[in-house]
C-alpha cells in the first residue's frame, strides 16, 4: 500500500492502514474462492491519497494526468488510474483528513471488488462490484450500468464490516435498505454477495426473476432504468416493488417454518430500523414512513403465504408416504 499526497509518497498512517486491513479480511470472507488472492493483490498495491483542504487529487489515463475534486464533505472516493491500451487500471482511495471510519470501509470495498481488463466488444472495461462500464479509445463510456446497486450493496456491506446494519450516511439511505433486504442476515456463503458484487450478477438475476410473482419487478430494471437516489415518484416506485421484490425472494428460499420466521424478523428489524432512523436512514417524512410501513404489512403477508405453501406441500408429501 502507498500513501501519497499532492506532493508525492507520504507517511503511512496506521489507523487508517488498520481500518483498510480490517475491511481486506472481511471482503476475503464473503468473496469466491477465485476473488481471494486478488483481493490480497489489490491491497498491497492500493494507492490511498490524502487531499489538502480543497480536496483536490490527480488521477492518470494513459500516463496523462487529470485533476479532480472531492465533491463529498463525507471525504472520500475510489477512483482508478487507468490504462486502456494494456487494459490494466490500479485502484486508489482519496481521503480527506481524518476520514470517518465507515467512509473508508466503504471506499475499501469498492477497491477490493473491482476489475478490469478488455471485453468481448475489445473495448476496456471497469467493474467495481455491482456496476459496470465500457469505454472506447476516446474514453466515452458506452456501456454503464448497476452504479446505484453498487453504492447499496458497499454501503450496506461497510456496516456489515462492524456487525451493525443500515447506511453509514443519510445519503444512501433508500439504496442501503435494497442492499440489507438483498443481502439477508447472514453474509458468510452468500450467493448474492458473491454473485452480483463479485460476478456479474446473471445467476441471480436469472433466479430472482423465476421466483418473484407477487412484486412485479425484474432486477434488470433495477441496473439499467432508475436510480433511487434521485427520489422522483416512478423511482420510489420502482424502488418499492424491489424492496418488495427482496423480500418476497429470501422469504421464499427459506427452506422450513422456523427459517421463514427467521427471515422474516431480520426483515422486519430492518424496515424498522429505516423508519425509526431520522435523518441517518433518509426516511424522515410522513409519506416515507408510510412506504416503510406498506413494506413491512407485504412481508408478514408473504410470511404468512410462505408458511402456508409450506404446511400444504408437507401435507401433501406425508399422503404420498
Amino acid at each position: 500500500m502507498i500513501f501519497r499526497n499532492e506532493f508525492g509518497i507520504c507517511e503511512e498512517k496506521p489507523g487508517i492502514v488498520k481500518i483498510i486491513e480490517f475491511t481486506k479480511i472481511f471482503a476475503q470472507t464473503i468473496a469466491p474462492d477465485n476473488m481471494k488472492e486478488k483481493i490480497d493483490a489489490i491491497y498491497e498495491n492500493l494507492t490511498v491519497v490524502e487531499c489538502d483542504d480543497n480536496g483536490c487529487f490527480s488521477s492518470f489515463v494513459d500516463g496523462h494526468s487529470k485533476y479532480n475534486r472531492l465533491y463529498s464533505s463525507y471525504g472520500c472516493c475510489f477512483f482508478d488510474n487507468v490504462n486502456t491500451k494494456e487494459y490494466t487500471a490500479t485502484s486508489s482511495i482519496a481521503l480527506r483528513l481524518y476520514s470517518d471510519r465507515h467512509v473508508i470501509k466503504h471506499e475499501a470495498l469498492h477497491a477490493f471488488s473491482s476489475e478490469y481488463g478488455k471485453s468481448k466488444t475489445g473495448r476496456f472495461y471497469d467493474k467495481c462490484g455491482a456496476s459496470y462500464s465500457e469505454r472506447d479509445n476516446k474514453q466515452n463510456i458506452i456501456i454503464e450500468i448497476g452504479n446505484d446497486l453498487n453504492e447499496a450493496i458497499t454501503d450496506a456491506l461497510a456496516s456489515r464490516v462492524d456487525g451493525s446494519i443500515g447506511p453509514g450516511y443519510g445519503y444512501y439511505g433508500a439504496q442501503v435498505l435494497i442492499g440489507d433486504l438483498l443481502i439477508g442476515e447472514t453474509v458468510d456463503n452468500n450467493s448474492f454477495i458473491q454473485d452480483v458484487y463479485f460476478n456479474n450478477g446473471h445467476k441471480f438475476a436469472e433466479d430472482f426473476d423465476r421466483t418473484i410473482t407477487v412484486s412485479g419487478v425484474k432486477f434488470a430494471e433495477y441496473l439499467k432504468d432508475f436510480r433511487v437516489v434521485l427520489g422522483n415518484a416512478k423511482d420510489k416506485e420502482n424502488a418499492d416493488k424491489l424492496l418488495m421484490g427482496a423480500i418476497e425472494y429470501n422469504l421464499k428460499k427459506a427452506k422450513t417454518s422456523e427459517d421463514i420466521d427467521n427471515v422474516y424478523n431480520f426483515q422486519k428489524r430492518v424496515i424498522n430500523f429505516y423508519k425509526d432512523g431520522g435523518e441517518k436512514t433518509h426516511f424522515t417524512k410522513d409519506e416515507d414512513i408510510a412506504r416503510l410501513e406498506n413494506i413491512l404489512e407485504f412481508a408478514e403477508k408473504i410470511q404468512n403465504q410462505c408458511k402456508l405453501n409450506l404446511m400444504i406441500q408437507n401435507t401433501i408429501s406425508n399422503q404420498k408416504d
